[in-house]
């Protein structure tokens, strides 16, 4: 028995050792794509670049489900999943206004509104006094008044579009809240492949 038992475990250990790996892995294609795709939004000026990585949540979401047998087990995985690109996203516009975003009040010049599945959502023309184009201003669902004068924070290189209200601080939360997902994705996936490794030995085993 101790003899037959002996490789046994050893194939356990192997076998986690394997999936933790594997899990280690995936953690870090994730991180990697998430801040990969962040980053082309920014550089792109387009945020909804980032909406791309639902596919890869869905995908994610799907595996989990299939491969574990806790449905809220998956779900806490794409929610983290998910977060990852647009938390990061927030992190580089709050950092480019802390560190050198202007304060300025505008003019709304022309309205622009686009219809979706969720209801409509507006951008604006902005004039502001003594400056060239700053880019425009969207504001989600929020509806705003043409010829009203708002106050905005404005990006003076233009590489992020300017924002409703006043400069805003360091992203310090936004950072915690970030890290907190990309940590939660490496430890449910490295913990999860561990976990599935020693159970695909546990089945095989007579």
């Amino acid at each position: 028995m101790k003899q037959e038992g002996e490789p046994m475990r050893v194939g356990r250990v192997v076998s986690m050792v394997l999936g933790f790996l594997a899990g280690a892995v995936v953690a870090a294609g994730l991180w990697g794509a998430a801040r990969g795709l962040a980053g082309l939004a920014y550089d792109q000026r387009n945020d909804r670049i980032v909406l791309l990585w639902l596919l890869v949540t869905a995908v994610v979401f799907l595996t989990a489900v299939q491969m574990s047998e806790h449905g809220w087990v998956a779900a806490l995985l794409a929610v983290a999943v998910c977060a990852m690109p647009m938390l990061r996203l927030h992190v580089l516009h709050q950092e480019t206004f802390h560190d050198r975003g202007r304060v300025e009040r505008a003019v709304l010049t022309a309205e622009y509104e686009q219809a979706s599945m969720d209801g409509s959502s507006y951008s604006y023309d902005l004039k502001v006094p003594g400056a060239t184009a700053v880019g425009g201003l969207n504001t989600g669902v929020q509806r705003l008044r043409v010829g009203h004068t708002v106050t905005v924070t404005v990006d003076p290189l233009g590489e992020v579009a300017p924002a409703l209200g006043r400069r805003t601080g360091a992203p310090t939360v936004t950072r915690a809240l970030e890290t907190g997902a990309e940590v939660t994705v490496a430890l449910m996936t490295v913990g999860f492949g561990a976990w599935r490794g020693l159970r695909r030995r546990v089945v095989g085993e007579p």
